[in-house]
């Protein structure tokens, strides 16, 4: 009596295993790439943070840029630049002017903006996106904090024990129903074939390659989330003088709040966080403008590098006038922020300034706080006034 075989035996198994472990190869060599094109080539993975590019980029969209020549830009392109206060913008180029040298002068748009950006980039290069992938960012941005990696890790590790695991041969070269035993001549044995399989084989190399190259897009992952800048695709400035009459106006500063009060570290294994503190703007009569239209300029330093930039953020002003304002880092935003690596020490300074929205005027005073970061795989730990 023939026995029926279902199409969804151990047979199918193997081959969709196999399928799975091809398509995760592809997948791993492409993540690989951009992992390793980014020291190499200067390529940049961005977290999207703000609206204005939607719905092309959506906030908490992936996407990764390559870096250009000013005179292979050309309108239509998505490109990311640096702009005056050191900032990271990701904006479609609407127009493109000479400039000195080899530059070039850029005007921006977010897609969802009604006009173009206030200030022109002049370039000598740009990094003009590539792809980007909506959702994505977010997924990097969990990949950063510490129980993103605690579950990547197990998940790396779960993979590469299934991918390197053992596999067997059978016995009988011929099969099980070889024509030895009567059965189909030629037919070859399934490593699922049941209980003839007992002997242990070696992995064949192409074998070993599909199931490294399997387990690396968790690797890579990894890599790329440690090495995402965040970027704003930030709302335009439609401030614009529009009467010959100027009034004059004063900008009110923050006031600092004195150490230890400035800054506060909690620091464990499961979280790190750091709070930093000032005393937010207390506008008086006019001509001085309504609180309302405050905002905050959080520009981090890093004092191993002659005070670069590492990024600018804005923050709302929260409270009543002179109330007192935070702003907390955590160990999952912390990466994405500063853009650091798996083992890191970082002398950071935090300057806070006030700035009237939709303008680029700030107060004169800045309030400053000096502190730093270590990270031992990705783990973060603060110390403040350091």
């Amino acid at each position: 009596m023939s026995q029926h075989r279902s199409s969804r035996g151990p047979g199918s198994l193997a081959r969709a295993r196999r399928v799975l472990l091809t398509v995760g190869a592809v997948i791993g060599a492409l993540c690989l790439v951009v992992a390793v094109a980014g020291p190499l080539f200067g390529a940049k993975t961005l977290v999207v943070r703000s609206g204005s590019m939607a719905p092309a980029m959506p906030t908490g969209s992936l996407a990764v840029s390559w870096p250009v020549d000013a005179a292979d830009v050309a309108v239509g392109d998505v490109v990311s630049v640096v702009d005056a206060d050191g900032s990271r913008v990701t904006h479609r180029v609407v127009g493109v002017q000479p400039a000195e040298g080899d530059g070039a002068a850029l005007t921006l748009q977010g897609d969802a903006n009604p006009t173009p950006d206030a200030e022109v980039y002049e370039v000598t290069e740009a990094d003009r996106v590539l792809v980007s992938v909506p959702w994505a960012g977010r997924v990097v941005a969990f990949l950063g904090t510490t129980w993103g990696l605690l579950a990547l890790g197990a998940l790396t590790a779960g993979l590469l024990g299934y991918a390197f695991r053992p596999t067997r041969t059978p016995r009988d070269p011929g099969g099980r129903g070889g024509a030895a035993q009567g059965g189909t001549p030629g037919r070859r044995a399934s490593e699922d074939d049941g209980p003839e399989r007992d002997r242990r084989a070696p992995h064949d190399a192409r074998g070993l390659l599909l199931r490294a190259l399997g387990a690396a897009p968790l690797v890579a992952a990894l890599v790329v989330a440690h090495g995402a800048a965040g970027t704003s695709a930030a709302f335009a400035d439609t401030a614009a003088l529009t009467t010959g009459a100027v009034a004059g106006y004063s900008v009110v500063s923050p006031v600092a709040i004195a150490a230890p009060g400035n800054c506060t570290a909690s620091n464990s294994a499961l979280g790190s966080s750091m709070t930093l503190r000032w005393t937010g703007i207390s506008p008086a009569a006019q001509p001085r403008p309504q609180l309302a239209n405050y905002e905050y300029q959080l520009r981090f330093l890093d004092r191993n590098n002659a005070n670069a930039v590492l990024n600018t953020i804005v923050v709302a002003h929260s409270g009543l006038a002179g109330s007192q304002q935070t702003y907390q880092l955590t160990s999952g935003t912390i990466g994405n922020l500063l853009g650091l690596n798996l083992f890191a020490s970082n002398r950071v300074t935090t300057e806070i300034r006030s700035r009237l929205k939709t303008t680029t005027w700030t107060g004169s005073t800045v309030v400053s706080t000096n502190w730093t970061l270590s990270t031992v795989l990705g783990i973060a730990t603060f110390t403040c006034n350091q």
